[in-house]
């Protein structure tokens, strides 16, 4: 079920209790094969994207039984959270949004310390993101322009 909270989307979902904690984020990787006999399968699965990553923004009382978590889960509300990656820099500017390409798709340099940011895989190429702020400029070890933002994906 997705929520209306300003201008970033919001989703219901159902946590493991130890995450259920505002501000704890995640990667959802997926359903288990457990998850599919679950009566609350739709609400806790569905409503994410495999290979995301999701913030808590708000916990619900609401308690649930779970197989999978011990001690059980909780109704909470998410929402992706911005998140640092590298842009070309002349795409680097505050408030544009556009479709990501990624930089390093095709980098060998895999020592690089940056590159988990040029190939960060919980946001992909053709995803629309807008830019919310220009870090800094980084030096690329195959001579591109690349920049450090921080980017929310638009939904």
């Amino acid at each position: 079920m997705k929520q209306n909270n300003d201008d970033n989307s919001s989703l219901i979902t159902i946590v493991g209790s130890k995450m259920a904690i505002k501000g704890f984020k995640f990667n959802f990787i997926g359903a288990l094969d457990a998850c599919k006999e679950c009566k609350l399968y739709q609400v806790c699965m569905t409503n994410l994207e495999p290979n995301r990553l999701y913030e808590v923004i708000e916990v619900r009382k609401i308690e649930h039984k779970c197989l999978i978590h011990d001690n059980g889960a909780k109704t909470v509300v998410v929402k992706e959270p911005p998140q640092d990656l590298m842009v070309k820099s002349r795409f680097a500017i505050e408030g544009v949004i556009l479709t990501l390409q990624s930089p390093g798709a095709d980098c060998p340099e895999m020592d690089c310390e940056h590159w988990d940011l040029c190939n960060n895989g919980l946001v992909r190429s053709g995803d629309r993101v807008r830019i919310i702020k220009k870090n800094s400029p980084v030096t690329c070890l195959l001579g591109k322009q690349l920049s450090l933002v921080l980017a929310s994906r638009i939904q």
